[in-house]
């Protein structure tokens, strides 16, 4: 066989080779799909697993999320064990106003109306060539932006896909714009009475709406529920909504201050009702209730809220939290963290590396960014539980 013969070899050579690096570095054995140059591998994972090519087109966008998560691989594994950080995840507050007025959240009260049409999509530009792979926006209400459709379709376009943090509020009217969609996720905390007590008159009408709109466009559907003294009682009607609309709840406490502000939070749940709800919730979990999005391990975390046991960090390694005016923040619930990087003067990975990133955490309580943890701890609990969040 000729030198040239070789060559169809020399990727296999070099993902032996990173392997072997891995190993030198002190760290556990690295899974072979894991390494930065099994790119090789992808298609025939991919064909494995869905048997079928992956064409990344409209038409097979099942497969295209399967393989920006293989793709993801090598990078998550030099954020966890070689600690490079890479942002693959942003959440995006596109501005704070909303049209309710949650009883646990500060949010609604601020008024940070968001980046210009053009800056953002610039920034989602810049994001795409930076390696980002999600976007979340949140608000506030998303919704209220009349250029969301603009930036969803961006995003599409240039391989980023979107989930979109929304109280169900102008979902139906504007349906048209929201095709490119990854994800809904819609809030509910629970029936009717108890929904709009918390969050305003009209928030379950809005949210039923969302969750419909959502169904017909045949989207995946996450639904958010925080645990609060007044629904704790209703959580199994936020999981029958679940069913109904074939949804994965997550579902996390509220803090002692209200979101994003220093005031007590008045509708706190008293510590014993938590780890009771938590029980409710680890026990459909055992019994294998499919729409219960938290895994068992991040569930017995929660259960000891508010005392959380400390935790490492390794979210911020890939992840980070954009405010309204372009300001980066590893953590989206540090109330003492101080504020990152403007987005808007620099590009984004050079921002993402000024980071200010904590090692360790006194506890996290945000189930996305908990499960994310534990993922990557790695807990193998949260990591088989992910494959159908």
């Amino acid at each position: 066989m000729s030198v040239a013969g070789f060559a169809p070899l020399l990727p296999i050579f070099q993902t032996l080779a990173d392997c072997a690096r891995y190993r030198r570095s002190g760290l556990v054995r690295l899974p072979i799909f894991l390494a930065p140059s099994a790119q090789w591998l992808y298609p025939m994972i991919a064909i494995v697993i869905r048997r079928c090519p992956l064409t990344l087109n409209a038409e097979t966008a099942a497969t295209m999320k399967l393989s920006t998560k293989i793709q993801a691989l090598p990078k998550l594994a030099a954020a966890r064990f070689l600690n490079r950080p890479t942002p693959l995840v942003v959440g995006w507050s596109l501005g704070t106003q909303c049209v309710f007025s949650c009883t646990y959240c500060n949010v609604w009260r601020k008024n940070q109306p968001g980046l210009p049409t053009e800056t953002a999509l610039r920034l989602i530009d810049d994001m795409a060539a930076t390696g980002v792979k999600v976007i979340q926006f949140t608000g506030g209400e998303p919704l209220l932006r009349k250029d969301l459709g603009q930036l969803i379709d961006r995003c599409y376009v240039r391989g980023i896909s979107v989930s979109l943090s929304t109280t169900g509020y102008g979902v139906a009217d504007r349906i048209h714009e929201l095709k490119n969609l990854g994800q809904f996720s819609i809030s509910l905390d629970g029936p009717r009475d108890v929904h709009d007590a918390l969050r305003g008159d009209g928030a379950y009408a809005c949210a039923l709406e969302g969750l419909e709109a959502a169904k017909r466009l045949d989207k995946k559907i996450r639904i958010s529920t925080v645990l609060s003294s007044e629904n704790l009682d209703s959580l199994s009607h936020v999981l029958e909504v679940a069913h109904r609309y074939h949804a994965r709840v997550m579902f996390q406490p509220a803090t002692e201050t209200l979101l994003q502000g220093e005031q007590p939070n008045p509708v706190l749940a008293a510590p014993a009702r938590i780890s009771a709800a938590l029980d409710f919730l680890i026990a459909e979990k055992r019994r294998g209730n499919p729409h219960i999005g938290n895994s068992l391990a991040g569930l017995r975390y929660l259960r000891r809220f508010p005392e959380l046991a400390p935790m490492r960090c390794y979210a911020s390694r890939i992840a980070c939290r954009l405010t309204p005016d372009g300001i980066m923040k590893g953590c989206p619930r540090m109330p003492d963290q101080a504020d990152g990087p403007d987005c808007t003067q620099m590009p984004f990975s050079e921002a993402f590396k000024r980071l200010e990133r904590r090692e360790s955490c006194p506890g996290c309580w945000v189930s996305a960014r908990l499960e994310l943890n534990m993922i990557l701890a790695p807990s193998p609990v949260a990591a088989w539980n992910a494959r159908s969040t």
